[in-house]
């Protein structure tokens, strides 16, 4: 079942566990510490796990069933993958991948489903009752449940194409997205043949990397319909776009998806998945860096920035009461708000909801010595038996552990219930909290501020994009995350237009940042479309400083540097300051017009306006046109298009002829020429001709400056005074080889 959320568009990937707590400690809190001397196996499974495993286990035993359902307890999730042979999805640390150890676990019935060198990882199926066997292998580091995803939450056209003016840019540049290929990471691609047989969407090519291979499942196992409204949107912003998507379930096989959008030659890919305790929230987790790893690949990567600026909570941690069996056991409780001494955190989770709770603290990954754990209380007492726990998550940290916690609770009554909230610290020194709640709403002590978790916090180039109503696209939507990261990074860098309208059932009005990232590649898609040699860096930077600013200073980490402009970052691309330089028989005979626009970016470009050279005395005139270089790329064709003319009279004599400057063939091929020859050609007087030239650099030219040259010859001495000549239409950019 999907978690319900009233801001359920942005999709979040939970990172280590499904599944609620441990089995708990009837003796009191102090117990740990001899669980911890005694199990040292047992350290190595996951509460959560843990709790999985006492209550299947449970199930088989009468006396048990009535000790669980007493204490109305369920630690188990619907989205813990148990089938009925009783095996069991879950991730294996190990100390490293090596082929003996692989071949030792499959003798226990270890089936691998994705392998992770890097990382030491391995997501396997494995029967239940074989996980403590596991354990006790002495290169097993760590079990828990895989990272799963569930969603946050043509004939008909997005309202945000006109809001980001990308309507505007197809018409003023004639772009619709051709030549360039978009892939979309979400949540399930249902619904896609009816959006085809409407129109709203063309092929589009898709890959499952789910264990099951659906490609139509969500991450709960319902229908999986988010993706399918994103390449709406896109397709909406750029039709002529190549579509591709891909879907799955945990963080390995996202990161294959991402791996795959790659190999399939994507210029832009865009997700809506945010990541809990994958790593710190400063871009360095192993999900993040696959992210920038596209970006450093020459791929434009867009993520949405998530929907948790109301479901955050961050303060650095304050002792509160002693809870330990003795005073100087030093096991306090945090207090959440100084000013009125709260201990709790109040929630409410509705009938049938799940809720999740993640914490994580600011200590290294995988050298945590602080142990702080987390406990779901049925009363507004700091009563910790069994009996009033919800749920609890008590991993060990003990100087080898992640700083992370996660409990998730479902409530099957008809009711909805009160919980709450508290985190203990064991001994602990000091440190900044991190917690998102997921699954419910709550008013106190929310903390808008660095709401941003893992995958959304990428850097190196990786644009994170926020949500604005299309409408009154002035106006942040109270969901939308805010920054800074956690290393102090503005994020997001953009935003978009949500509230807009799909095709699809389930999103017939799309909301959540989820819907704005997809206007954005959309837009990335056109531009690229215009110039193929844009880098993710320059296409990012001509989106942010053409962006309508929103809020001060610009940027800042509530919008970034604002809302995208399509039109704006197109015009960019189409101004420029042309280099050039004449000399002749009489230069003082000839005044030289301005030309607007600034052009010193290595970007293609479009003359807004023609150089004018006006004849003031009776001389004729030779020279050059040196036009803009853009740095030059192997396996890509450039092509310059310009105009020239006069204005004389067809009676003059004759006034202006171009001729190809052999400079262009220095260090270049020509691939082509259409209109004019490396020679002479002459307009007719009082006319205009339109030229076309093609290069294709070779390989000892590559990152060197392409500027197309053209010789002019001015008019002839008997034209009259005040004939003007001019240069126009001057267009420099790079294409894809045919």
């Amino acid at each position: 079942m999907r978690i319900q959320n009233p801001y359920s568009m942005m999709t979040v990937l939970f990172l280590v566990i499904f599944g609620v707590g441990s089995v708990g400690y009837s003796e009191g809190l102090a117990n740990k510490w001899q669980e911890q001397s005694s199990s040292p196996s047992r350290q190595k499974i996951s509460s959560s796990l843990e709790s999985i495993l006492a209550f299947v286990q449970a199930q088989k035993d009468p006396a048990q069933r009535a000790l669980w359902a007493k204490n109305a307890l369920v630690p188990t999730t619907r989205l813990a993958k148990i089938d009925k042979n009783e095996t069991i999805c879950v991730c294996l640390r190990l100390q490293a991948c090596r082929n003996d150890f692989l071949e030792e676990l499959k003798s226990y019935g270890v089936q691998v489903q994705l392998r992770d060198d890097a990382q030491g990882l391995l997501q396997v199926r494995m029967p239940l009752n074989a996980i403590e066997t596991i354990a006790a292998l002495p290169y097993v580091v760590r079990i828990a449940l895989p990272d799963m995803l569930i969603g946050f939450t043509g004939s008909v056209t997005t309202q945000g194409d006109a809001t980001v003016q990308a309507d505007q840019l197809r018409a003023a540049l004639g772009v619709n997205g051709s030549g360039v290929k978009v892939g979309v990471l979400a949540d399930g691609i249902a619904h896609y043949a009816e959006s085809q047989a409407t129109g709203d969407l063309p092929t589009v090519t898709y890959n499952s990397f789910r264990a099951d291979g659906r490609s139509d499942l969500g991450f709960d196992g319902a229908g999986g319909y988010e993706g399918t409204a994103m390449l709406e949107i896109i397709h909406d912003i750029a039709p002529g776009a190549a579509l591709y998507f891909a879907n799955f379930e945990t963080t390995q096989e996202f990161i294959c998806a991402k791996q795959w959008m790659a190999a399939m030659g994507c210029h832009v890919v865009v997700d809506d998945i945010g990541v809990f305790n994958n790593g710190p929230y400063d871009g360095t987790s192993p999900v993040s860096l696959s992210s920038k790893a596209l970006v450093d690949q020459g791929i434009a990567y867009f993520t949405a920035v998530g929907n948790l600026a109301q479901s955050h909570y961050q303060a650095f941690y304050v002792r509160g009461t002693n809870v330990g069996v003795v005073p100087q056991d030093n096991i306090r409780t945090h207090v959440f708000h100084t000013g009125s001494n709260d201990e709790m955190f109040r929630i409410s989770i509705a009938p049938d909801d799940e809720v999740a709770i993640f914490l994580q603290w600011s200590d290294r990954f995988g050298l945590s010595a602080n142990d702080y754990d987390l406990f779901l209380l049925k009363s507004p007492t700091l009563d910790f038996s069994e009996g009033n726990r919800f749920a609890s998550s008590e991993d060990i940290q003990g100087g080898l552990g992640d700083p992370i916690e996660r409990i998730n609770y479902w409530n099957q009554s008809s009711s909805t219930i009160s919980a709450y909230i508290v985190i203990v610290g064991f001994n602990t020194a000091i440190r900044e909290l991190d917690m998102f709640i997921y699954g419910t709403s709550w008013q106190e002590y929310i903390t808008e501020e660095s709401s941003v978790v893992n995958n959304n916090d990428a850097g190196g180039g990786v644009i994170s994009v926020g949500a604005v109503q299309w409408s009154t696209p002035f106006s942040i939507r109270s969901y939308s995350s805010r920054g800074p990261t956690n290393d102090g990074r503005i994020k997001p860098e953009l935003v978009g237009p949500d509230g807009v309208s799909t095709s699809v059932p389930q999103y017939l009005t799309f909301s959540g940042s989820s819907a704005s990232v997809a206007h954005i590649a959309g837009v990335a898609a056109l531009l690229l479309s215009w110039n193929a040699g844009l880098t993710p860096q320059e296409l990012g930077t001509v989106l942010e400083t053409h962006a309508v600013a929103l809020g001060l200073p610009v940027p800042n980490n509530t919008f970034g540097y604002g809302r995208a402009d399509a039109l704006a970052a197109g015009q960019n691309l189409t101004q420029g300051y042309f280099h050039y330089s004449f000399d002749g028989d009489d230069p003082q005979g000839w005044t030289y017009g301005s030309v607007p626009g600034v052009f010193d970016a290595p970007t293609s470009g479009v003359m807004n306006g023609a150089l004018y050279l006006t004849k003031t005395t009776p001389a004729s005139c030779f020279g050059y046109w040196l036009g803009p270089g853009i740095p030059v790329e192997a396996g890509k064709l450039y092509e310059a298009t310009f105009t020239i003319g006069s204005d004389a009279s067809p009676g003059d004599a004759p006034g202006l002829r171009c001729r190809l400057n052999t400079n262009n063939t220095q260090g270049f091929a020509v691939f082509g020429i259409s209109s004019i020859a490396p020679g002479d050609d002459s307009p007719s007087s009082g006319a205009s001709k339109s030229y076309t030239l093609y290069y294709v650099p070779p390989p000892t030219v590559v990152g060197e400056g392409f500027r197309p040259v053209v010789d002019l010859f001015g008019f002839d001495p008997g034209n009259p005074v005040g004939r003007n000549l001019f240069i126009d239409d001057v267009t420099i950019r790079a294409r894809p080889l045919p």
